[in-house]
């Protein structure tokens, strides 16, 4: 999404990233971007999301990493730099880590603003994080989050650094191959 932009609504559409590349990019960082029952398959090491902003609350979408070292949803500014707004990702959408991936995040939230994640992740790759948190004011994970329960090893549910609260309310399961 360019600086040009004014918005945007990705209808029922499957979107596959190879490479580096991100499945979509807010590079104008723009709130007013809408997914209506989108897929997106991350075949590469980019990532499915990359914004620094929240999409409408409307949104809808399943995010499939199948690679490695890729991210689903990654909401950071795209120098790399953490963003100050705060982040909900809700259960609307859908992260699945495949038994495919190695070393993978399902959810990346770089943000000095308030963390809310209710999304369902599932981590059946191997070396996985399905939530990596740094930098948040309050971290609220109320989601379920099941780890390798069928496949795979050593994958790490939770991973919060630097934030001033974490609140999990959710469920982790952990398979006997998790970590």
């Amino acid at each position: 999404i360019g600086q040009a932009a004014s918005g945007l609504i990705l209808g029922n559409s499957v979107v596959t990233t190879q490479g580096s590349g991100n499945g979509v990019e807010n590079q104008a960082e723009l709130a007013n971007v809408e997914l209506r029952n989108t897929t997106i398959n991350v075949d590469g090491n980019g990532a499915g999301v990359r914004t620094g902003v929240n999409f409408t609350a409307a949104s809808t979408a399943t995010i499939n990493v199948n690679g490695n070292d890729g991210t689903g949803f990654l909401f950071q500014l795209a120098n790399g730099q953490p963003t100050t707004n705060d982040f909900v990702l809700t259960d609307k959408y859908a992260i699945n880590l495949a038994a495919t991936s190695r070393r993978s995040i399902g959810v990346n939230a770089n943000t000095t603003g308030d963390v809310l994640i209710t999304t369902p992740l599932e981590d059946l790759g191997t070396r996985n994080t399905a939530v990596y948190i740094t930098n948040a004011g309050q971290a609220n994970i109320d989601s379920d989050i099941a780890i390798n329960t069928t496949s795979g090893s050593g994958g790490t549910g939770i991973y919060i650094e630097n934030a001033e609260t974490a609140i999990v309310d959710g469920r982790v399961s952990v398979g006997a191959a998790g970590g």
